[in-house]
């Protein structure tokens, strides 16, 4: 099997700001394998989010595909992400050398990818437009809005957020409240009532009275989400888990995690980080499996106005890309 990959430096269009850090930039590292001439590609981003430097997701990934000697198949695929050396790599070096080899199982096959993986087809999904910490909040009826807290003027953006005709409200805080944070907050938050709540505090005491406070507003972990168990462990603290590939490892990984919670009763989101147009368009074949799709991460990087509704071209071979 042949194989390349790159490495290119790209500036968000739209900084994000969370609790504990802002995001000007990523690195994004992109994979392409060959049999024949058929040809699968992959991309992923590296940002703060992940220990992984961009020239050691660059080299293992295609280290990886170069040792993988099964067909491409999504079976064979399984069990080289099962294996040395793949399953020794961290999550972004899985993911992206997944997302290649997958695509070239898929253009193999000559079948789009979700229906290889046995998924339903995918949906255009509305938007949940992330909102960064200390950014304007969008006002509007149909307005579906995911907004980043952990700053000084959080009871404020509370009180404006239960003032607004917004459809949907998640607030995401990246664990950046204290327990002083939370005495603030309490009351605005409870006004409010949220769709969800994720990732408020670190401190599991003060997790579990934060769920108390607020009955009927489901609580969702994600910073220490990593794998298919921590996924269902989640529900012993919380509610629910959301789910990113980037963190998994890959979408088989995260097909498993969101299918385990749910069965297990639990409530699921499928997210991302800042990424590449065509790795949130991978992660979307997903997005039937969750209670709450995620997926902007792309429209930091590319700017513009925000559409409130996203399509995948589902029927080609490979993987999908956005209908533009």
């Amino acid at each position: 099997m042949e194989a390349w990959a790159g490495v290119e430096q790209r500036r968000l269009a739209v900084p994000l700001a969370v609790s504990h850090t802002v995001v000007t930039d990523v690195t994004v590292v992109t994979l392409s394998v060959a049999a024949g001439d058929i040809r699968g590609t992959g991309e992923v981003a590296v940002g703060p989010w992940t220990t992984e430097p961009a020239e050691t997701v660059r080299g293992g990934a295609l280290a990886a595909v170069q040792a993988f000697t099964g067909r491409a198949t999504v079976t064979e695929v399984a069990g080289a992400l099962a294996r040395e050396p793949l399953a020794r790599r961290g999550p972004t070096t899985r993911l992206l050398a997944e997302m290649a080899l997958l695509d070239l199982a898929a253009r193999t096959a000559g079948r789009p990818l979700w229906q290889l993986l046995g998924l339903a087809r995918p949906e255009p999904y509305d938007v949940l437009r992330t909102v960064s910490v200390g950014a304007e909040v969008p006002a509007g009826p149909d307005a579906r809005l995911k907004v980043k807290l952990g700053g000084p003027g959080d009871a404020d953006v509370l009180t404006r957020l239960a003032t607004l005709a917004a459809r949907e409200v998640v607030i995401d805080v990246n664990r950046g409240w204290t327990r002083d944070d939370w005495r603030r907050v309490r009351e605005p938050l409870r006004r409010l009532r949220p769709q969800a709540l994720e990732d408020p505090v670190a401190d599991p005491g003060l997790l579990a009275e934060v769920r108390a406070a607020l009955p009927g507003v489901p609580i969702l972990l994600d910073e220490g989400i990593r794998t298919p168990d921590q996924a269902v462990a989640a529900l012993e603290r919380a509610d629910g888990a959301n789910v990113k590939l980037a963190k998994m490892g890959g979408l088989l990984a995260a097909r498993e995690s969101l299918e385990r919670v749910a069965k297990a009763g639990g409530r699921t989101m499928l997210g991302c980080f800042v990424e590449p147009p065509s790795t949130i368009a991978y992660a979307a074949q997903l997005a039937g499996l969750a209670g709450w799709t995620d997926l902007d991460g792309h429209l930091l990087l590319v700017g513009g106005p925000v559409p409130p509704r996203l399509a995948l071209d589902v029927d080609r071979p490979g993987r999908p890309e956005f209908i533009q």
